[in-house]
C-alpha cells in the first residue's frame, strides 16, 4: 500500500510504501489500540495513515530528509529515530543495567538473533513509556522513481540489526509484546 507519492528527489518521484506483510505484523505489535499500555505499542497513532498523512505530522518530512542522505550515500537499508516532546508509546526494550539477572530469561528473537527479556511472569516490571519513534526503511530504484519501503517502525530507540546476542551487543533487555507498560 502506498503512503505517499507526491514527493520528488530532484526530478525523480519518490513513493513511500508499506507492504501488506509489514502492515499485518505491525498491526499486531505496534498498532494495537492507543489505550493499550503494552510493550512496543503506540499510544499516539492508531495506524500508519495517522503517522504519515495527517498535516500536523512531520514524520514523512523527517523520513524524506533522512532518505536524502541515504540516497546520496547509496545506502540500501537505513534507520533513524525521531524524538518527540511527548510520549508516543511504550518501548519494547530498556537499558540492561536497570535489570537484575534474576528478572531475565534468554529467548530467540528470530532465527539469527537471541537476547534477554524480562520474564513474562514479572508483570510488576513495566515497559517504559517513550518519546522516541524508530523507522527502518529500504531504498529501491524502480524504473524512473525511488521507492522507500518501510520495513519496520516502533516506539523506542533504534536497537540495531537483529543478529547475534542483541542484548550483549546493544546493552539492552527486551519485553514480550504482551508485557504491560507504564501508566
Amino acid at each position: 500500500m502506498f503512503i505517499a507519492t507526491e514527493t520528488y528527489y530532484g526530478e525523480q518521484p519518490i513513493s513511500i510504501l508499506l507492504n501488506d506483510a509489514t502492515w499485518n505484523r505491525l498491526k499486531d505489535t505496534c498498532f494495537r489500540g492507543t489505550n493499550k499500555a503494552l510493550a512496543g505499542n503506540f499510544s499516539k497513532w492508531h495506524n500508519h495513515n495517522e503517522m504519515f498523512c495527517k498535516p500536523e505530522n512531520f514524520i514523512r518530512e523527517q523520513l524524506l530528509a533522512d532518505a536524502d542522505e541515504a540516497i546520496k550515500k547509496h545506502t540500501r537499508t537505513n534507520s533513524f529515530s525521531i524524538h518527540f516532546g511527548e510520549y508516543i508509546g511504550w518501548s519494547s526494550t530498556e537499558n540492561r543495567g536497570q535489570h537484575s539477572a534474576m528478572w531475565l530469561e534468554q529467548f530467540n528473537i528470530n532465527k539469527r538473533a537471541t537476547g534477554y527479556r524480562v520474564k513474562t511472569d514479572w508483570q510488576n516490571i513495566l515497559a517504559p513509556k517513550t518519546m522516541i519513534l524508530t523507522i527502518i526503511y529500504e531504498v529501491k530504484y524502480e524504473d524512473d522513481q525511488i521507492v522507500l519501503i518501510i520495513r519496520s517502525m516502533y516506539p523506542g530507540p533504534d536497537i540495531g540489526e537483529l543478529i547475534g546476542d542483541v542484548s550483549a551487543l546493544e546493552n539492552i533487555v527486551f519485553f514480550d509484546w504482551n508485557h504491560p507498560g507504564e501508566p
